[in-house]
């Protein structure tokens, strides 16, 4: 009798577990079409306010034949070689980015790129990946220029700074 009543148990636990199986099979594949449900809900603005009150003084004193982007990673401003890219050197810039890029409105030429530091780039942390992203700047040709987070800017110096680190700007030829 032992026995049968075992059985019975192995049996309930063995069709409970297939059961579970099937179930999970199913809302996989049901979440996999059009009603999928995604855990993502939209940040609503791009920049914090301290990127935003950056970005409007940017706006006001970069030329004219020059854009402004925000939040660019820098795999998108730099690359390596394949052996490189191996040995784990474009993962390291692919989870990064730049505060701001300014390129060249006729030609999309990168000019140079912006990092707003804030107070946590006093954290050593944070200063490990400061030094490696000045490096990668470096390596990479392109001027990166750290100003300083600020309540408020002074559009004429930062007019200045852009003036004298920029890369010249090339002209489309005709």
């Amino acid at each position: 009798m032992d026995s049968f009543i075992d059985g019975k148990v192995v049996g309930v636990i063995a069709l409970l577990s297939g059961l579970a199986i099937v179930l999970t099979l199913l809302k996989a594949l049901l979440n996999r079409g059009g009603g999928a449900r995604f855990p993502y809900f939209s940040r609503r603005v791009l920049m914090t306010p301290a990127e935003l009150k950056f970005y409007q003084v940017l706006r006001r004193v970069v030329p004219p034949d020059v854009a402004i982007f925000g939040k660019v990673r820098l795999s998108d401003l730099m690359d390596c070689e394949r052996e490189e890219k191996r040995l784990g050197y474009f993962a390291k810039i692919s989870q990064k980015h730049a505060d701001f890029v300014l390129v060249s409105t006729d030609t999309t030429a990168i000019l140079c790129a912006i990092e707003l530091d804030d107070r946590s780039h006093q954290l050593r942390h944070r200063q490990r990946r400061d030094e490696f992203v000045d490096g990668a700047f470096d390596a990479a040709g392109i001027p990166l220029i750290r100003i300083t987070c600020a309540k408020e800017y002074d559009a004429a110096s930062i007019a200045a700074e852009l003036r004298g680190r920029m890369l010249p700007r090339a002209r489309k030829s005709a």
